[in-house]
């Protein structure tokens, strides 16, 4: 690679899974195999009940992570705003405590950071679709549908977890108002309406093995309500 690619990673976390802390430290040692850099990570608690216990953070303490716990649980979006408003860095990528994207997904982002865009989005191969359950698939599938639809927004897939930003994005992100699951479209809209803000896409892929958490029906309604507000300040405003 020409130059370095030098960012931070954010994770958010919320009552993780069991082996999670060991995700963490696999995935950092297979950046840093590629990238001949270990990226700084700041790890935001959103208010998590269970599974993280005191070995896991001094473990996470040994691999040089930034801890940032924050009572009560806020949501997703929350979390990542104080994790994105911590760090110093010049571009900032951001994903689940699982790391569910491969590697070769990671850096395609971090390059096209690096390439001057300023919002880099993941869209999701056609291969994701067959890995995660009906419901899921459903409510993406429909999402993406009403983007192309209503929003007219020049990338479809919001939802994917994994996205980098720039300075510039930085403050987009920082500016957004949405506290669970779609904040990324918030994101997007507010980025995709500003011409000068450099807003790009790249394919990215499932690691095998992930276990995707349910979606509760009380969720689902906050995250509808959610999008009729985004749908309608993207609309009117």
């Amino acid at each position: 690679m020409a130059q370095p690619l030098h960012f931070d990673i954010v994770l958010p976390c919320y009552n993780p899974i069991e082996g999670w802390v060991e995700m963490i430290d696999r995935s950092l040692t297979m950046l840093e195999d590629e990238l001949n850099f270990r990226p700084h990570v700041i790890l935001v608690d959103d208010g998590s009940s269970k599974g993280i216990s005191a070995a896991d953070v001094e473990q996470l303490e040994k691999l040089g992570i930034q801890i940032i716990r924050s009572k009560p649980n806020q949501g997703k979006g929350a979390a990542l705003r104080i994790g994105i408003n911590t760090s110093q860095a010049e571009r900032i990528i951001f994903t689940d405590v699982d790391f569910p994207y491969t590697i070769p997904s990671i850096i395609k982002v971090a390059e096209s950071l690096h390439q001057g865009a300023d919002l880099v989005v993941g869209v999701r191969d056609k291969s994701y679709y067959k890995s995660v359950p009906a419901m899921r698939r459903l409510i993406s599938k429909s999402l993406r549908n009403m983007m192309r639809l209503v929003l007219r927004i020049p990338v479809d897939d919001t939802q994917a977890g994994l996205k980098g930003v720039s300075k510039t994005g930085r403050d987009i992100f920082l500016a957004t108002t949405t506290n669970r699951y779609l904040f990324d479209l918030e994101l997007i809209v507010m980025a995709s309406r500003q011409e000068e803000v450099d807003v790009q896409a790249v394919e990215v892929e499932l690691r095998e093995g992930v276990v995707f958490s349910s979606l509760s029906l009380s969720i689902l309604f906050s995250e509808f309500m959610n999008l009729l507000k985004i749908v309608w300040r993207a609309t009117f405003s």
